[in-house]
This record gives C-alpha cells, sequence and structure tokens, in this order.
C-alpha cells in the first residue's frame, strides 16, 4: 500500500463531501480516515454503512509481510475509529447484525494488530510505536477501549471476543501488565483531556476485564491457572496492586474536574465482582485469593473509602443522599469480603481477625451513622445481612475480643445516644445482644465443665472448676477435668482412638485449620447457654414432652440468626449424620446415641407412671469454620426433677434485644460431647417456610394450636 504525497490541509477535508472522504481513507490518507470517523458518527442513512465500515476493517487485516510505519499508522487509526462502534450501530440499528459479522470476520486481524501496536513480549520482535511510559499506557488504554466497544456491538461479536483464546491472554495481559512497575501516571483517562464531555473517566482496563470474566469465568479461571500470560500468584499480587492503587485515586491533578469517587466505586465494585467470579469458578483460585489476604486488603481499602466519604460534609440535599448511597455500596462491597470467609478453613479465624481490624465495623458505623440522618429505612436489612456475617465468627473467643473492642469503639456511644424504638436502635440492639450473650461465657471461668471421660458424671474425681481443663499431650483433640478422668477414659476408649486423633490434628495443624479446645469449650456453653434461653418457645410441643415417643434430635445453628432450630427424629438424624462420623470416632458416637435411647426409655416410663421425671435431651449445634461445620453433639439431662420443665414455663418469650443474666444458674447438664467436622449442609430444602413448616409437624404432629405459628414467627 503507497503513502500518500501532501494532501489537503485539515479545513480542506472537513469541507469534503463524505464520498471524497470515503475514496481518500481507502487511497491511504490517515487525515481522511480520521475525519471519516467523525462523519459516520452523524444519525443520516447516509452517514454509517457497511461499505464505510469495510474502509476502517480494510487496515486492520493481517499483513503478510512486515508492515511500514504508515501501515502501522493506519491500521492504528483505524483501531481508534472502531471505538465509536457502538455509537455507530445505536444511530443505525438495523445495521447492528451485520456490522457485528463483518467485525467478526475481521476479529483475529484486530486482535494481530492490537498485539503488535503494544509490543506485547512474545509476539512481535520489535516494537511498531515508539512510546515512553504515559505513551504506552495511553496505547494500553486506547487499545482496550476499542476492543470494550466491540462487546457491545452484538452478543455474538460479544461471544466471539469471550471465546478467541488471544483475547483471553491479551485481556489478563492488559490487566497485570499495564502499570507494569510504574506508578499509575493516569489510569482513569487521558491526563491532556480530563474535560472532554465525550470521553468517560474510567478505567477501561478494569471494565474490559470484568465484562471478559463475566462472560466466561471458568475459562478465565482456567487460562489463569495455566500460567500461559503469568502465573496464578502474580495474577493475584496485580489484582491486589489495582485495588490498593485506588486509594490513592484523590491525590491525581487530572481527576480535578471529574468525580473520583464514583470512579473509585466503580472500579472497587468491578474488582470485587472480578475476584468473586473467579473464586466461585474455579477452587484452586480462591486458595491463591485467600492466601494472599485478599479479604484483608480489599476491606482495608474499603474503609479508607468510606471514611473519605464520610468526612465529607455536603450541604445539598441531593450531595447528602449521593453520599448516603456511596456509603451504602461501600457497605455492601464489604459484606461481598466477609461472605468469602466461607470458601476456604485454612487460616479463617486470622483472616476473620484481619477483616475486623482493617475497618468493617468501621465501615458499618460510617454507613449507619449516615443512613440513620436521611431515615433512609430501607437500607437497614444490608446492615442485619453484614451483621449476621461477622457474628457467623463471634462464637470463636479470640475473634469475640476483636469485635468486641472494635464495636465499643464504633458504635458504643452512638448506640448509647440514639432513641429507643428508632430503626437504626433496633438493629444494633439485636446485633450488640447477641454478642452480650456469647460474652456471657467469654471467660474461662464462667463456661461449661468439658470432660470427654463417657462416665465424668459418675466420677468421684470429677472437677467442678472449667479452669482445670487437661488436653490429651498426644492428640490434643481430647480434654479431661481431671487427671483420674483422663486415666479413666484411656482405657474404656482412648487408647483406640488416639492414633488416629492425632494423624486428624497434625493434617488439619499442617493446613492451618485451627481448633482448640477453648473454643470448644466456649462453643458449647454458649450453644447450652442459648438452648436454656429458647426452651420456653418449644416446652408445651407434644413431641417435646417427657411422656412423647417421639425420640427428639434439636439442631441449633448458631450460624443461622433468622432459622436457627432443626427439630428431627432420631431415625432421620442418624440417616443424614452417620455417613459423616470418622470409623474412629463412632465407638463415642455410638455410645452417646445408646444413652439417649436408654435415658428416654426411661423418662417416659417415669412419666407414665407419674414418678420422678428427669428431661433428657439430644442437642446438635453447628457452627461454621470457613468451608466447614463444626458440629458438637451434647447430651444433656436435667439437674434435678422438673427443673428445667417448671424454669422455662415460667420464662417470658426469647427476646434477643433483652440484656440476660449471667448469672442465671443452669436447668440442664452436659454428661457428654462429641465434635465433628463435615461440610455446609443446606437445611432449606423447599426454602426456609418449607423448613418452618417440617419443624412444627414434628413439634406439634396434628395438634398445632392457631397461636403456635406466630409464636415462632411463621406466617
Amino acid at each position: 500500500m503507497a503513502s500518500t504525497a501532501a494532501g489537503p490541509s485539515f479545513e480542506d477535508i472537513q469541507k469534503m463531501p463524505l464520498s471524497e472522504i470515503a475514496e481518500g481513507a481507502r487511497a491511504g490518507s490517515i487525515s481522511h480516515l480520521e475525519e471519516l470517523s467523525e462523519r459516520m458518527k452523524g444519525s443520516g442513512p447516509e452517514c454509517y454503512s457497511i461499505d464505510l465500515l469495510d474502509v476502517n476493517l480494510t487496515y486492520l487485516l493481517p499483513p503478510k509481510e512486515s508492515p511500514s510505519q504508515h501501515e502501522v499508522n493506519l491500521a492504528y487509526q483505524s483501531l481508534l475509529n472502531l471505538t465509536d462502534a457502538e455509537k455507530w450501530c445505536s444511530r443505525h440499528p438495523s445495521l447492528r447484525e451485520a456490522t457485528a459479522r463483518r467485525i467478526q470476520d475481521t476479529l483475529e486481524g484486530i486482535i494481530f494488530w492490537i498485539y503488535g501496536l503494544q509490543a506485547i513480549p512474545g509476539r512481535w520482535t520489535t516494537q511498531m510505536l515508539a512510546m515512553n511510559t504515559p505513551r504506552r499506557l495511553e496505547v494500553y488504554e486506547q487499545c482496550a477501549r476499542a476492543f470494550y466497544t466491540l462487546h457491545g456491538v452484538h452478543d455474538r461479536l460479544y461471544q466471539a471476543c469471550l471465546d478467541n483464546v488471544l483475547a483471553q491472554e491479551m485481556c489478563i495481559g492488559w490487566w497485570v501488565m499495564s502499570y507494569y512497575d510504574h506508578p499509575p501516571y493516569y489510569p482513569y483517562g487521558h491526563p491532556s483531556q480530563p474535560d472532554n464531555p465525550d470521553h468517560q473517566m474510567v478505567d477501561t482496563v478494569t471494565q474490559l476485564f470484568w465484562s471478559t470474566v463475566k462472560g466466561n469465568p471458568q475459562i478465565i479461571a482456567n487460562k489463569i491457572m495455566e500460567g500461559s500470560v503469568c502465573s496464578p500468584e502474580v495474577f493475584v499480587g496485580k489484582t491486589l496492586e489495582r485495588m490498593r492503587v485506588l486509594t490513592i485515586l484523590h491525590e491525581l491533578e487530572h481527576l480535578e474536574l471529574a468525580h473520583p469517587e464514583s470512579i473509585e466505586l466503580s472500579c472497587i465494585q468491578c474488582i470485587l465482582l472480578i475476584t468473586d467470579s473467579l473464586i466461585q469458578a474455579d477452587f484452586r483460585m480462591a486458595i491463591r485469593f485467600m492466601r494472599a489476604d485478599a479479604q484483608v486488603v480489599y476491606v482495608g481499602v474499603l474503609s479508607e473509602t468510606s471514611d473519605r466519604l464520610c468526612a465529607q460534609r455536603p450541604t445539598e440535599r441531593s450531595d447528602v443522599e449521593i453520599r448516603s448511597r456511596n456509603l451504602m455500596d461501600v457497605l455492601l462491597y464489604s459484606l461481598c469480603t466477609v461472605r468469602w470467609q466461607s470458601i476456604i478453613s485454612n487460616n479463617v479465624l486470622a483472616r476473620a481477625k484481619g477483616v475486623i481490624s482493617q475497618g468493617v465495623v468501621r465501615i458499618v458505623a460510617n454507613a449507619i451513622k449516615v443512613a440513620s440522618t436521611l431515615g433512609d429505612d430501607a437500607s437497614f436489612p444490608s446492615f442485619r445481612t453484614i451483621f449476621d456475617g461477622l457474628t457467623v465468627y463471634s462464637t470463636y473467643p479470640s475473634v469475640l475480643t476483636k469485635l468486641l473492642r472494635e464495636i465499643k469503639r464504633h458504635l458504643g456511644s452512638y448506640h448509647s445516644s440514639l432513641l429507643r424504638g428508632s430503626p437504626q436502635c433496633v438493629i444494633l440492639d439485636r446485633w450488640m445482644s447477641t454478642f452480650e450473650i456469647f460474652s456471657v461465657k467469654h471467660h474461662r471461668r464462667d463456661r461449661e465443665i468439658v470432660c470427654d471421660n463417657m462416665d465424668h458424671m459418675k466420677s468421684p474425681w470429677r472437677s467442678l472448676s472449667p479452669l482445670s481443663a487437661k488436653t490429651c499431650s498426644r492428640c490434643r483433640s481430647v480434654v479431661y477435668c481431671s487427671q483420674q478422668c483422663q486415666k479413666a477414659d484411656w482405657n474404656i476408649c482412648h487408647r483406640a482412638e488416639c492414633p488416629y486423633l492425632r494423624t486428624e490434628y497434625n493434617e488439619k495443624k499442617t493446613a492451618d485449620i485451627f481448633y482448640c479446645n477453648s473454643t470448644r469449650t466456649f462453643q458449647l456453653s454458649i450453644l447450652k447457654y442459648v438452648f436454656e434461653l429458647r426452651m420456653a418457645l418449644w416446652i408445651g410441643a407434644p413431641s417435646f414432652r417427657p411422656s412423647s415417643a417421639v425420640k427428639l434430635v434439636h439442631t441449633l445453628d448458631l450460624v443461622d440468626s433468622d432459622d436457627p432450630n432443626t427439630f428431627e427424629t432420631l431415625e432421620a438424624f442418624l440417616n443424614r449424620t452417620v455417613p459423616m462420623i470418622a470409623p474412629y470416632t463412632r465407638p463415642r458416637f455410638d455410645e452417646i446415641i445408646r444413652r439417649y435411647e436408654a435415658a428416654h426409655a426411661a423418662t417416659r416410663r417415669a412419666a407414665e407412671n407419674k414418678g420422678d421425671v428427669r428431661l433428657v435431651r439430644l442437642l446438635n449445634g453447628v457452627f461454621m469454620h470457613g468451608s466447614l461445620n463444626v458440629n458438637i453433639l451434647i447430651l444433656l439431662h436435667e439437674i434435678s426433677s422438673g427443673s428445667a420443665t417448671r424454669k422455662s414455663r415460667n420464662k417470658p418469650k426469647f427476646d434477643p434485644s433483652r440484656p440476660h443474666d449471667p448469672s442465671t444458674k443452669a436447668d440442664l447438664e452436659i454428661e457428654t460431647s462429641l465434635v465433628y467436622f463435615c461440610p455446609h449442609r443446606n437445611r432449606y430444602h423447599g426454602g426456609s417456610d418449607a423448613h418452618m413448616k417440617k419443624n412444627l409437624e414434628i413439634l406439634w404432629g396434628d395438634k398445632l394450636p392457631s397461636a403456635v405459628p406466630h409464636l415462632y414467627g411463621w406466617k
């Protein structure tokens, strides 16, 4: 293709008719080609056609030999012209599908030239455009914008871009190499034209990569794990670096005429969605993001953003509302990071404490304070959702300590100043009362006595102090109240299981899955405490009475604040649970079940004969530990005849906002317990309403009073 000689001036070209401009562009004039793009933006039927599109696409065909500099410049200008393809199609919708087909036919050439213009290593031996760092970043951004535009032309073209292997690698390359080892000179738009109304102040690479991941997260995750562009660790590191960069947007001079907080929130959303999609698509990606402490990094950025938004002092009502919405967006983004806790169990407690330390409670405090000034009641369900996410790990003593400290620091004085009964006060009451319940058993001296000696209750040496607990020095998995109980259990049960428990303990330790006996005693204590508080809700149910023939198992899921209770028959519980019990743990499990059945039969006989009745309960507690559920199976029996029944009937309905007296004496005593791990299980087969209906049927059968469903909060 021949280069054109000195041609008409820019002013002369602007006066030419469209046909002459198209002819000059076909002849290889870059000035005509640039003006052609402007003319094609017009709304008249003559302004755009497939023939005019072909003028641009002709220069984007792969060259048969090494291209000249003029051919490079023509291809570069044609690529820039394609950034208007969406405008062409929106003004001429009848040509949208034909445009997509024609561009799809040239897609390999477009990608070929993008690789060449950017001098991506491994694709070209020479660099086509001489570029310093700012120029290189500008070319990256312009090429990315052109390719991102193609995503919006038509679904078939979007799918073709997603399916192209070179395009996949190109988008990953943009993501990890755009800033490379240089500071972000202008990652969000052109510094030379920040006030251009046609230019959107966004990070095109971020939007393009999110569009690519959204369309095919599994393939992109596989491509990253292959390491064809970079190692997965480098990709994760660059992703976290992009998130960190967002904290300095407000310092970039070229964004003074824009709204940095809007750009920042838009990019935060894209990066969170990219991360979440890759995590959900491939467990290997989840492991790498969690090992890099992505949650902690993201919450740190979100807390800084929240603080800057909260520090603003807008005077106009509309600006106040915008700030409130932005703070609510930050709150929702932080909820996404909290939910990632359930992905893997490795080092889950350290990550939970890191998220709290980086300011997740501060994010909540900033959002609820601003939302309350607007009376924005519709936003309060979002607070409850994130509160529930944080409550999951408050059942671990070390996390609860840090959480209580942050709550007191950021919400203590604000909570005490609220008007009783206001929406924000009700929400905080519910949340803080939950932590108050848990904190009752926070100190070790206030916890239940835990002893794995199966005959602990009959032992004359049993200790009455929870501080005397002793852990097996070999397996670190069982605990005893005294040395005598430890010796007794060794001969009865522990001798056979100890080697297997030791292996299990070492495997968990190697995988950074920490679950110690201190955590177990704390969780067992709050489980029993909450159970006693809630007994008044179902004590009158026929299946709950001593004379009932139903062998009832009560699962109390402290992960679920809405509907933590599941009632099922012993047979159903065994069918569901036995496959998850390790063979070396079965003797203890079977002995607990045998004792429950014997005690239930004795209680029923005593009730029928109107003798000394002592209630017995089989309680299964569920706690979350990353991707696993920690289950604590407890055999409870009444301390004295009828004590639990009488006291529970006299207790008021359980009120989560009512403070509780930590000196309240227990009605039930723990005979023995067992801990076992299993993957997360869905308790809501058919939905939460169906779950509640099944609970009521098991508890009441066909004798359900009309007022009972309302008592349980079920309509």
